[in-house]
């Protein structure tokens, strides 16, 4: 039994295959740097929430989004930022891939926890 897996699994079935929400991923990741900037923990939260409807954005399903979001990004925001985009790429899928969905949203809770101990 994998700890989140089903949640990850009900809500990658809620995505919206045809949605524009929210505009470009350089939109999306100005948002995270003005939240990070101001130390909006709640908009932070819903940034890289599955529970948020960014999800349905078809423009933030990108496989690799380290170049682009470390250069809009700090760390240790930056490589959160990236495991979230990773799952949603994943869950985004025509063929669902839930492990590496699984394996990403792990790293980003991960990463969340390194943040939170530092």
């Amino acid at each position: 039994y994998l700890p989140g897996f089903n949640r990850l699994v009900n809500y990658s079935a809620n995505l919206n295959k045809g949605s524009k929400m929210f505009g470009t991923l350089q939109n999306y990741l100005s948002g995270i740097q003005r939240a990070w900037s101001a130390a909006d923990g709640d908009s932070l939260a819903s940034f890289i929430s599955l529970k948020d409807k960014h999800i349905m954005n078809r423009n933030l399903y990108v496989e690799n989004p380290e170049n682009t979001v470390e250069r809009m990004l700090d760390p240790p925001i930056d490589e959160i930022v990236c495991a979230h985009l990773k799952v949603l790429y994943y869950l985004g899928m025509e063929s669902r891939d839930f492990m590496q969905a699984f394996v990403s949203s792990h790293n980003a809770y991960n990463l969340l926890l390194k943040c939170y101990n530092s």
